[in-house]
Protein backbone atom coordinates (compact mmCIF):
# COMPACT_ATOMS: atom_id res chain seq x y z
CA UNK A 1 0.00 0.00 0.00
CA UNK A 2 1.37 3.40 -0.99
CA UNK A 3 1.86 6.21 1.53
CA UNK A 4 -1.03 8.19 0.03
CA UNK A 5 -3.33 5.15 0.21
CA UNK A 6 -2.27 4.50 3.79
CA UNK A 7 -2.95 8.12 4.68
CA UNK A 8 -6.39 7.83 3.07
CA UNK A 9 -7.26 4.77 5.18
CA UNK A 10 -5.95 6.48 8.31
CA UNK A 11 -8.04 9.53 7.48
CA UNK A 12 -11.11 7.32 7.06
CA UNK A 13 -10.44 5.79 10.46
CA UNK A 14 -10.04 9.20 12.08
CA UNK A 15 -13.13 10.56 10.32
CA UNK A 16 -15.23 7.65 11.57
CA UNK A 17 -13.99 8.15 15.13
CA UNK A 18 -14.89 11.85 14.93
CA UNK A 19 -18.31 11.00 13.44
CA UNK A 20 -19.13 8.51 16.21
CA UNK A 21 -17.99 10.90 18.93
CA UNK A 22 -20.26 13.56 17.41
CA UNK A 23 -23.31 11.29 17.27
CA UNK A 24 -26.24 11.61 19.62
CA UNK A 25 -25.41 9.00 22.25
CA UNK A 26 -29.04 8.16 23.12
CA UNK A 27 -29.72 6.94 19.59
CA UNK A 28 -27.71 3.77 18.82
CA UNK A 29 -28.96 3.70 15.23
CA UNK A 30 -27.36 7.06 14.54
CA UNK A 31 -24.01 5.69 15.71
CA UNK A 32 -24.46 2.64 13.48
CA UNK A 33 -25.71 4.74 10.53
CA UNK A 34 -28.89 2.64 10.29
CA UNK A 35 -32.62 3.28 9.98
CA UNK A 36 -34.43 1.69 12.96
CA UNK A 37 -37.59 1.23 10.86
CA UNK A 38 -35.98 -0.91 8.18
CA UNK A 39 -32.76 -2.43 9.54
CA UNK A 40 -32.52 -6.04 10.66
CA UNK A 41 -30.32 -7.66 13.27
CA UNK A 42 -28.15 -8.86 10.41
CA UNK A 43 -27.75 -5.26 9.22
CA UNK A 44 -26.77 -4.24 12.73
CA UNK A 45 -24.24 -7.07 12.94
CA UNK A 46 -22.67 -6.27 9.56
CA UNK A 47 -22.49 -2.51 10.16
CA UNK A 48 -20.99 -3.03 13.57
CA UNK A 49 -18.36 -5.40 12.18
CA UNK A 50 -17.47 -3.03 9.36
CA UNK A 51 -17.13 0.00 11.61
CA UNK A 52 -15.39 -1.86 14.44
CA UNK A 53 -12.68 -3.10 12.06
CA UNK A 54 -12.23 0.46 10.84
CA UNK A 55 -11.84 2.15 14.24
CA UNK A 56 -10.42 -0.68 16.34
CA UNK A 57 -7.80 0.82 18.71
CA UNK A 58 -5.22 -1.68 17.49
CA UNK A 59 -5.48 -0.23 13.98
CA UNK A 60 -6.72 3.31 14.46
CA UNK A 61 -4.24 5.78 15.96
CA UNK A 62 -6.77 8.46 16.84
CA UNK A 63 -6.42 9.34 20.57
CA UNK A 64 -10.17 8.82 21.10
CA UNK A 65 -10.37 5.54 19.17
CA UNK A 66 -11.03 3.48 22.32
CA UNK A 67 -13.86 5.78 23.39
CA UNK A 68 -15.46 5.61 19.94
CA UNK A 69 -15.05 1.83 19.88
CA UNK A 70 -16.78 1.50 23.26
CA UNK A 71 -19.66 3.70 22.06
CA UNK A 72 -20.00 1.59 18.92
CA UNK A 73 -20.12 -1.64 20.93
CA UNK A 74 -22.77 -0.24 23.27
CA UNK A 75 -24.78 0.96 20.27
CA UNK A 76 -24.71 -2.53 18.75
CA UNK A 77 -25.97 -4.11 21.98
CA UNK A 78 -28.73 -1.51 22.39
CA UNK A 79 -29.82 -1.65 18.74
CA UNK A 80 -30.17 -5.45 18.84
CA UNK A 81 -32.51 -5.19 21.83
CA UNK A 82 -36.07 -5.51 20.52
CA UNK A 83 -37.47 -3.20 23.21
CA UNK A 84 -34.96 -0.45 22.42
CA UNK A 85 -35.51 -0.75 18.68
CA UNK A 86 -39.29 -0.57 19.09
CA UNK A 87 -38.91 2.38 21.45
CA UNK A 88 -36.73 4.39 19.03
CA UNK A 89 -39.00 3.51 16.10
CA UNK A 90 -42.07 4.69 18.01
CA UNK A 91 -40.37 7.98 18.91
CA UNK A 92 -39.22 8.42 15.31
CA UNK A 93 -42.85 8.16 14.13
CA UNK A 94 -43.84 10.64 16.84
CA UNK A 95 -41.12 13.05 15.69
CA UNK A 96 -42.18 12.68 12.07
CA UNK A 97 -45.80 13.34 13.01
CA UNK A 98 -44.91 16.51 14.92
CA UNK A 99 -42.80 17.82 12.03
CA UNK A 100 -45.61 17.01 9.57
CA UNK A 101 -48.00 19.13 11.62
CA UNK A 102 -45.51 21.99 11.78
CA UNK A 103 -44.85 21.84 8.02
CA UNK A 104 -48.41 21.05 6.92
CA UNK A 105 -47.46 17.72 5.38
CA UNK A 106 -48.83 14.19 5.56
CA UNK A 107 -46.92 12.00 8.08
CA UNK A 108 -46.17 9.40 5.39
CA UNK A 109 -45.13 11.78 2.62
CA UNK A 110 -41.84 11.13 0.82
CA UNK A 111 -41.00 14.82 1.12
CA UNK A 112 -41.13 14.52 4.89
CA UNK A 113 -38.88 11.45 4.90
CA UNK A 114 -36.30 12.97 2.56
CA UNK A 115 -36.34 16.76 2.44
CA UNK A 116 -37.32 17.19 6.08
CA UNK A 117 -35.28 14.28 7.42
CA UNK A 118 -32.85 16.59 9.33
CA UNK A 119 -35.81 18.27 11.04
CA UNK A 120 -37.25 14.88 11.98
CA UNK A 121 -33.90 13.75 13.39
CA UNK A 122 -33.64 16.98 15.38
CA UNK A 123 -37.15 16.48 16.72
CA UNK A 124 -36.32 12.86 17.65
CA UNK A 125 -33.23 14.09 19.48
CA UNK A 126 -35.30 16.59 21.45
CA UNK A 127 -37.86 13.93 22.40
CA UNK A 128 -35.11 11.56 23.57
CA UNK A 129 -33.46 14.33 25.59
CA UNK A 130 -36.78 15.21 27.26
CA UNK A 131 -37.38 11.55 28.15
CA UNK A 132 -33.85 11.15 29.49
CA UNK A 133 -34.19 14.36 31.53
CA UNK A 134 -37.45 13.18 33.10
CA UNK A 135 -35.89 9.77 33.76
CA UNK A 136 -32.89 11.30 35.53
CA UNK A 137 -35.14 13.65 37.50
CA UNK A 138 -37.22 10.70 38.73
CA UNK A 139 -34.02 8.80 39.59
CA UNK A 140 -32.77 11.81 41.54
CA UNK A 141 -36.06 12.07 43.45
CA UNK A 142 -35.94 8.35 44.17
CA UNK A 143 -32.36 8.62 45.45
CA UNK A 144 -33.34 11.57 47.64
CA UNK A 145 -36.31 9.59 49.01
CA UNK A 146 -34.09 6.57 49.69
CA UNK A 147 -31.52 8.87 51.29
CA UNK A 148 -34.15 10.42 53.55
CA UNK A 149 -35.38 6.96 54.58
CA UNK A 150 -31.83 5.78 55.23
CA UNK A 151 -31.14 8.89 57.29
CA UNK A 152 -34.31 8.34 59.31
CA UNK A 153 -33.40 4.70 59.95
CA UNK A 154 -29.90 5.73 60.99
CA UNK A 155 -31.33 8.27 63.43
CA UNK A 156 -33.63 5.59 64.89
CA UNK A 157 -30.69 3.19 65.26
CA UNK A 158 -28.57 5.88 66.91
CA UNK A 159 -31.43 6.74 69.26
CA UNK A 160 -31.80 3.09 70.27
CA UNK A 161 -28.03 2.86 70.82
CA UNK A 162 -28.14 6.01 72.95
CA UNK A 163 -30.94 4.60 75.11
CA UNK A 164 -29.12 1.27 75.49
CA UNK A 165 -25.95 3.13 76.51
CA UNK A 166 -27.84 5.25 79.02
CA UNK A 167 -29.46 2.14 80.49
CA UNK A 168 -26.07 0.44 80.67
CA UNK A 169 -24.54 3.42 82.46
CA UNK A 170 -27.51 3.54 84.81
CA UNK A 171 -27.18 -0.17 85.60
CA UNK A 172 -23.40 0.12 86.09
CA UNK A 173 -23.88 3.01 88.52
CA UNK A 174 -26.55 1.21 90.52
CA UNK A 175 -24.09 -0.51 92.88
CA UNK A 176 -22.32 2.76 93.53
CA UNK A 177 -25.63 4.49 94.28
CA UNK A 178 -26.77 1.67 96.54
CA UNK A 179 -23.40 1.67 98.34
CA UNK A 180 -23.57 5.45 98.86
CA UNK A 181 -27.06 5.15 100.22
CA UNK A 182 -26.04 2.39 102.64
CA UNK A 183 -23.07 4.44 103.82
CA UNK A 184 -25.35 7.42 104.36
CA UNK A 185 -27.81 5.32 106.39
CA UNK A 186 -25.02 3.83 108.54
CA UNK A 187 -23.61 7.27 109.31
CA UNK A 188 -27.04 8.56 110.17
CA UNK A 189 -27.69 5.60 112.43
CA UNK A 190 -24.35 6.06 114.27
CA UNK A 191 -24.96 9.78 114.66
CA UNK A 192 -28.28 9.18 116.37
CA UNK A 193 -27.20 6.47 118.79
CA UNK A 194 -23.45 6.66 118.96
CA UNK A 195 -23.12 8.69 122.31
CA UNK A 196 -26.00 6.99 124.07
CA UNK A 197 -25.02 4.87 127.06
CA UNK A 198 -27.57 3.04 129.13
CA UNK A 199 -27.62 4.18 132.84
CA UNK A 200 -25.89 2.02 135.40
CA UNK A 201 -28.11 0.41 137.93
CA UNK A 202 -27.54 1.86 141.45
CA UNK A 203 -27.41 -0.03 144.78
CA UNK A 204 -30.68 -1.10 146.12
Amino acid sequence: MSDSAARTVDQQRDDEVVRILGCFKLNPFEILSLDPETCTNEDIKLNYRKKSLLIHPDKCHHPEAQTAFDLLKKAEVDAKTDERKAFITKLLLEARFEVSKEQGLKPDSDKLKKEYKPLVEQKLKKILIDIEWRKRKLQKLELEREGAEASKKEEEINERKRKVQEQKQWDEGREARVGSWRTFLNKKSKKKGGNFKPPKSGPK
